[in-house]
């Protein structure tokens, strides 16, 4: 819905952001040692997720990861109208798995209201995860634009910034905001100024 939404001239950027979201996406380790782990319980799985993004690119992220999804086990807020924000696609997913009893189902997720507030209200158990800084896992795109962007890049000092302050305790659009829209925003001014320099 947003691509049917915004400038056309910007619509050719839909099919980049998904082949990159399918690239640069990649499992936990440890949150997908848990995934298998349960899978060799005889447990069943089911992936909810509140995403813009088509079901394909969902499915294609989730499979090139090891993960095994599928139609029938995607639960996705872009495909049903609906979202685990308000509740309704969870509503939705225990209704079409036919499951009596909610308190049989575990949500595992990082977001406290969207993944542990809101199934706790409607009966489910729920673990929120919540990543670490010094995670070795989290820090993979850390060690990634450390080892790939110079140090006489004007973006370096920046980064380093970024890279380093803890933000934890921040909401999620705080930190898109603070890890990705300032550095864009802040490139693009710099790249700006040195054209008028120019």
């Amino acid at each position: 819905e947003i691509y049917q939404n915004i400038d056309p001239i910007y619509k050719k950027f839909q099919e980049i952001e998904e082949n990159l979201e399918i690239e640069l996406c990649y499992a936990i380790k440890h949150n997908f040692v848990k995934y298998k782990g349960s899978l060799s319980l005889g447990k069943k799985i089911f992936f909810v997720s509140d995403m813009y993004l088509k079901e394909e690119t969902i499915l294609a992220i989730l499979n090139k990861n090891g993960y095994e999804a599928n139609s029938d086990n995607l639960f996705l807020s872009s495909k049903y109208k609906k979202t685990k924000h308000t509740g309704s696609l969870y509503k939705l997913a225990i209704q079409t798995i036919g499951i009596q009893d909610p308190s049989s189902i575990v949500m595992f997720g990082d977001n406290k209201k969207s993944d542990a507030d809101i199934p706790k209200s409607l009966g489910m158990k729920a673990f929120h995860y919540t990543p670490s800084q010094s995670n070795l896992e989290q820090n993979k795109l850390n060690t990634f634009i450390k080892k790939n962007i110079k140090n006489q890049n004007s973006l370096s000092p920046l980064l380093k910034i970024i890279l380093e302050k803890q933000i934890d305790n921040k909401d999620y659009w705080y930190k898109i905001g603070y890890k990705i829209a300032g550095p864009i925003v802040y490139s693009y001014v710099r790249f700006i100024i040195g054209q008028a320099n120019n």
